[in-house]
């Protein structure tokens, strides 16, 4: 009694030979029987120097090697034409974050936000984290920031949290 045949299908993306879009799965060979159970298989001859050194076909190419981080101090224009990101502006704009969530600062379209004491707590802890994972790794400057920052933070939700208590 035979038992019934599979078909092993290669469903892998392979790419076109500019590498910008996709070319259709490779057709299945021709032939799809399987050998009988009690059949040997027929030896397959060993690889030449050449095929050792030539990729498979419809093998996915090496990706392109990631462009250098903006130098800040050169360029102070970010790849995107926006300000380019550094440790001050990260800190920065977690502070930001903070004073929108207090009520403070206006949102992202200018309108009043009311506040949210819990997002408020998240961002200046997130920034206390940070300063505590930077220790040592910073210049006089950012560490004199980070501390201004956050006691600028802290003191404003107090001030917002006591207001909120008292009426």
């Amino acid at each position: 009694m035979e038992e019934p045949g599979f078909t092993v299908r290669d469903r892998r993306i392979q790419f076109d030979e500019s590498g910008d879009g996709e070319s259709a799965p490779t057709p299945p060979p021709a032939s799809t029987q399987q050998p009988a159970a009690d059949s040997t298989p027929e030896p397959t001859a060993a690889p030449t120097a050449d095929a050792v050194d030539t990729p498979p076909q419809g093998a996915a190419e090496p990706a392109p090697e990631r462009p250098a981080a903006p130098n800040t101090d050169t360029d102070p224009m970010g790849s995107d034409g926006g300000p380019a990101i550094d440790y001050s502006s990260f800190v920065f704009s977690l502070a930001h974050a903070a004073l929108i969530h207090l009520g403070l600062e206006p949102g992202p379209d200018g309108q009043p936000v009311p506040v949210n004491a819990t997002a408020a707590r998240q961002n200046i802890d997130v920034l206390a984290m940070v300063q505590d994972k930077t220790k040592g790794n910073l210049s006089a400057e950012e560490a004199e920031l980070t501390e201004k920052l956050l006691y600028t933070l802290r003191m404003s939700f107090v001030e917002v949290s006591r207001g909120g208590q008292d009426g």
